[in-house]
């Protein structure tokens, strides 16, 4: 909505390219802002270095100050500018932001569903997504977006410049992931499935009825 897009300093002229990632920022002992990060945050700063047009990235997932400050941090590192960076915080249901955002990417170095990528194809948001697990399912490489080699910013740079490039490219592509999510591609059970397979990947007691760490 405009009311939500101006609340985010998004209204500014010229109109800035909006880059959503939804994503989880973790910190470990020895963690430092120069480190490569599972996720890949630091693989979109060092891409968003090679941009020469005025953008902003909303980041959904991060809910502390700290971790904000960490990832303002990691940003200067790589090229990157910290105060174009938003955060909004911790959101219950994040279905409006996907409205502001031009791309969706998603840089991991390890993923399991990448379920943000399904629920920003579903808003009719273009994906570009590295090719690790379970995004090279949900990816079909330029038809509702498309994929990169894992770690590889300077391509991720390519891609961004592209898509800010041409909005028909972005509309298309926009339009053919929601199709394709609404013609079931992405059937219920399978996205059941998929997340299952996913936890007991990455926390094996959650799926025998024990409580989640």
């Amino acid at each position: 909505s405009s009311a939500l897009r101006a609340r985010l300093g998004l209204n500014v002229p010229p109109a800035p390219f909006c880059i959503g990632m939804v994503a989880r920022f973790d910190r470990w002992p020895g963690w430092h802002p120069g480190v490569a990060h599972p996720k890949g945050f630091d693989v979109l700063f060092a891409a968003l270095s090679r941009l020469d047009f005025p953008y902003r990235v909303l980041l959904l997932g991060p809910p502390n100050p700290e971790d904000h400050e960490a990832l303002r941090a990691m940003a200067q590192v790589h090229g990157a500018r910290p105060d174009w960076l938003i955060f909004p915080g911790f959101q219950n249901d994040i279905s409006a932001y996907y409205g502001l955002m031009d791309v969706n990417v998603l840089p991991s170095r390890r993923e399991g569903l990448g379920l943000a990528l399904v629920e920003g194809l579903a808003a009719g948001v273009p994906v570009l997504g590295s090719g690790s697990g379970g995004i090279r399912e949900v990816i079909q490489d330029g038809r509702n977006g498309f994929l990169f080699p894992e770690g590889d910013a300077v391509a991720l740079a390519g891609l961004l410049i592209r898509l800010a490039r041409e909005p028909e490219l972005r509309r298309r592509l926009g339009e053919e992931g929601r199709r394709q999510l609404q013609e079931a591609a992405f059937d219920e059970g399978r996205l059941v499935g998929g997340f299952m397979d996913c936890l007991a990947r990455e926390h094996p007691a959650s799926v025998h009825g024990e409580r989640m760490p």
